[in-house]
């Protein structure tokens, strides 16, 4: 249901994320890291699992960041293949220690180990073959 709202808003939101400069955009990001990570963990508010509205809004303006500072251009698929990796680890070894204290809620999808692992892939893939002549849209 959150996927087909987000289809719906996105040129809403695209227009307001487009009226952004790359300063307000990564304040934005920032911003959204604390309120989809950091509050859900500390507070167990409604954002305590990372499964809403919210929480895709901020993933699809992770997107656009990534998009307007050419990240994908930046960095090689060897690098983003690591950090998957280590994402992964550090978010096992969260998970492990959590668990074993009988808490949940690091386990879910704002942990920012699991986001970065998640923007790990997605760099992985867009060095594909397959998307060489492929432009990302502005």
């Amino acid at each position: 249901q959150a996927y087909l709202w987000l289809m719906i808003a996105s040129p809403l939101i695209n227009a307001g994320i487009q009226t952004l400069d790359r300063k307000n955009l990564t304040i934005l990001v920032i911003l959204g890291g604390i309120l989809c990570c950091i509050s859900g963990w500390f507070f167990e508010n409604d954002n305590s699992t990372g499964h809403n509205a919210l929480q895709l809004f901020y993933v699809y303006s992770i997107g656009r960041f990534i998009n307007i500072n050419e990240i994908s251009g930046k960095i090689t698929k060897a690098k983003a293949l690591l950090l998957y990796f280590i994402m992964c680890i550090c978010a096992a070894v969260l998970m492990i220690f959590y668990q074993r204290r009988g808490l949940l809620m690091h386990t879910h999808h704002n942990n920012p180990f699991i986001l970065f692992s998640s923007i790990a892939v997605f760099l992985y893939f867009s060095k594909g073959k397959s998307n060489r002549g492929i432009k990302l849209q502005r």
